[in-house]
């Protein structure tokens, strides 16, 4: 075993490996779940706009909802990333894909 705790053979830096994949995969799914709820409560609330003759544009209300969610941190940065990530645009589709469904009810 080296000085910094990994034996010789790597098993530490394997194990560390795994648990930042494991880290990053739990990220994931969190992302994957916080993007199906924000396109949930952009169907409801336009369902809810749609009753009272209000234009209801999706993007704005899942960029406002995010920067109400990240006001601890840097609201800019974290929606920057969301965007570059992708996951807003994923949002935005899976709330769009729910009420054009809805229309065709």
């Amino acid at each position: 075993m080296s000085s910094t705790g990994e034996r010789s053979d790597g098993v530490g830096r394997d194990q560390g490996e795994r648990a930042e994949q494991e880290r990053e995969l739990s990220a994931r799914f969190q992302l994957a779940e916080a993007e199906h709820v924000l396109a949930a409560e952009a169907v409801l609330l336009s369902g809810l706009f749609r009753k009272l003759d209000l234009p209801f544009d999706t993007l704005t209300f899942v960029a406002v909802r995010i920067l109400e969610a990240s006001m601890d941190t840097d609201p800019l940065d974290t929606l920057s990333w969301l965007l570059d990530d992708g996951a807003i645009d994923r949002s935005v589709a899976l709330a769009e894909a729910q009420l054009a469904s809805s229309d065709d009810d």
